[in-house]
């Protein structure tokens, strides 16, 4: 894990909250979306969960900066991703295959650090193999 991404960062993109204008609590509904999206509830969620906050404000916050993972050699991914995060300028283009190629990425570290199923041999050649099956050039 290294800031070396060619061009600054990048964003794979999130989630969002919306209030529906015929919902009956609107203004509790507003009141939610606000506190669920706070910094400091997105620090606690980045804590929990491993999502990384969307707030530029929850950037600075110790507890994300001093976040290291033992996958990735005890790098300080925290500080490596707010400081990614920071140099984002732009939207990514996502092509057709984007969504595929992002799922057989992701289900393959997921195989090796979450689920602890396959060293990252095993499932380095897994991945190919799935990369094969989508047919892309």
């Amino acid at each position: 894990m290294a800031p070396v991404f060619p061009g600054g960062g990048g964003n794979w993109g999130g989630s969002y909250l919306t209030v529906p204008t015929q919902g009956e609590h609107q203004e509790e509904a507003k009141a939610l979306a606000d506190w669920l999206t706070a910094p400091e509830q997105q620090i606690k969620a980045f804590q929990t969960k491993g999502n990384f906050p969307s707030q530029t404000e929850a950037l600075d916050d110790p507890a994300l900066l001093d976040y290291t993972n033992e996958f990735f050699n005890d790098a300080p991914i925290g500080q490596i991703y707010s400081d990614m995060s920071k140099k984002i300028e732009i939207s990514p283009y996502k092509g057709t295959n984007f969504f595929a190629i992002t799922t057989v990425v992701t289900d393959a570290l997921t195989r090796v650090d979450v689920d602890n199923t396959d060293d990252a041999d095993s499932s380095w050649d897994k991945a190919l193999s799935e990369f094969d099956q989508l047919g892309l050039e």
